[in-house]
């Protein structure tokens, strides 16, 4: 009679063969054919079949955990197989594709009917929600129909207005080629969102201000709309009795939004050179400190009171500020974004601290990185950055050092010592 132990090794197997026949031998789920974006397109044309075309990268977090997880569901799985297909590629490694296809995010997921786009969403999705969507495509229901419902959610009879809701409607607006729509909802948002939620205040000068600016690029109208607004608050900013700290925060956003970097240094410039100019740059530290770094302004630095340890420990805690009623999946999705975008600001800052003789900065923000970012590799992602540039110090190695000494889990011990070991031959070279 079999024992126990015999039972519960040949279950363990039978688990292991069921999860390791959902991956291909290239790693991606058996859900993807292994076919172009283009021959997919020809062979669901002409037919009712929903074609999902998913964008991703090697280096996307969210893409890896839906493909473990999502991508191998089976009630996906069966879904895709009774009534689509599916097939993805590689951002990095077809470019043009996803130019043409515009993808901004991974992991980004196209549905097409019948040869043309018909809705997508961008983000990581559990099951159930990846499949709430593609029931709603294959009943002829976009994004911007559920974004538009849930937006009037509460709008006409006095209940507190979903901000949430209302930047997704913009989103979708902009993603469906609705220009002028998304600019008016964009701008509402800009002038009302904190007066309805005002822990949204980090949400709105980070993703939206990129979602705006992004919208400014793809359409020249949207750019002259978001330019007036900029130019209101610099009427506002001249007159010493209405204008006020938020409004030069706001003037500073817009620029970044309207890509007119030259309008902040030329104002950060004037500032310096007068006598109460310290306290106002400081006091704009954390809006100021990216541009000069962009610029390669590194001993400008000193003038804004610059403290990237600091600045990062401030990121950090501010991270899910505002996302309490977001739902899991969201939360933890923008909470990955962010700190994988700390992370690499962290890379920019070492970069600074480098270029800028800033050493004494070095060795705390590499110690930050590896205690408080968990969610990406946030030594590796930073030092990267550096790499990527050209640049080494010799004081990147002490915290790296310290790091693997310290590192229990024998993977990220193998990737630290690599790391290392790129580090002292960038500095030997």
């Amino acid at each position: 009679m079999p024992s126990i132990r015999n039972h519960a090794i040949t279950a363990v197997l039978a688990l292991l063969s069921v999860l390791v026949s959902t991956q291909t031998a290239s790693g991606q789920p058996e859900v993807f054919e292994d076919i172009t974006v283009k021959d997919a397109i020809e062979r669901t044309s002409g037919s009712d079949r929903v074609l999902v075309v998913k964008a991703t990268a090697v280096w996307c977090g969210p893409c890896k955990r839906m493909d473990a997880t999502t991508w191998v569901d089976e009630s996906v799985v069966s879904w895709i197989r009774e009534y689509g297909l599916a097939t993805q590629f590689d951002v990095d490694e077809q470019p043009e594709l996803a130019r043409e296809l515009r993808v901004r995010a991974m992991p980004t997921m196209i549905a097409f009917r019948d040869g043309e786009e018909f809705d997508r969403i961008v983000g990581y999705r559990d099951a159930n929600g990846l499949l709430a969507w593609m029931n709603d495509v294959k009943a002829g229901k976009t994004g911007l129909d559920r974004a538009r419902e849930a937006a009037a959610d509460g709008a006409d009879d006095g209940e507190r207005i979903d901000i949430r809701a209302r930047m997704e409607l913009a989103r979708s607006l902009h993603f469906r080629g609705k220009y002028e729509e998304a600019t008016d909802e964009f701008l509402w948002l800009w002038d009302n969102m904190l007066d309805h939620q005002p822990s949204m205040v980090g949400v709105r000068l980070s993703y939206m201000v990129s979602d705006m600016k992004n919208l400014a690029e793809e359409h020249e109208p949207s750019k002259e709309r978001f330019i007036a607004a900029r130019n209101g608050l610099t009427a506002r900013l001249q007159d010493s009795e209405r204008r006020s700290w938020s409004d030069l925060q706001d003037w500073i956003a817009l620029n970044r939004v309207v890509s007119d970097a030259q309008a902040t240094l030329d104002w950060f410039d004037r500032v310096k050179a007068r006598p109460d100019g310290p306290p106002t740059l400081r006091r704009m530290s954390h809006t100021l400190d990216e541009l000069l770094m962009k610029h390669e302004r590194y001993t400008d630095l000193e003038h804004i009171g610059w403290d990237p340890v600091a600045d990062l420990r401030r990121s950090l805690e501010m991270s899910g500020f505002g996302m309490d009623d977001w739902g899991e999946a969201r939360r933890e999705e923008m909470l990955t974004s962010s700190e994988r975008f700390a992370a690499s600001r962290a890379g920019g800052a070492l970069f600074a601290c480098i270029k800028g003789d800033h050493i004494e900065h070095v060795e705390p923000l590499v110690e930050l990185l590896n205690q408080r970012i968990s969610r990406v590799d946030g030594v590796v992602v930073a030092y990267e950055h550096l790499l990527r540039r050209g640049v080494a110090h010799s004081s990147l190695l002490p915290p790296l050092d310290r790091a693997i000494e310290s590192e229990s889990a024998p993977q990220r011990k193998r990737t630290l010592r690599d790391l290392r070991k790129r580090v002292r031959s960038s500095l030997e070279h």
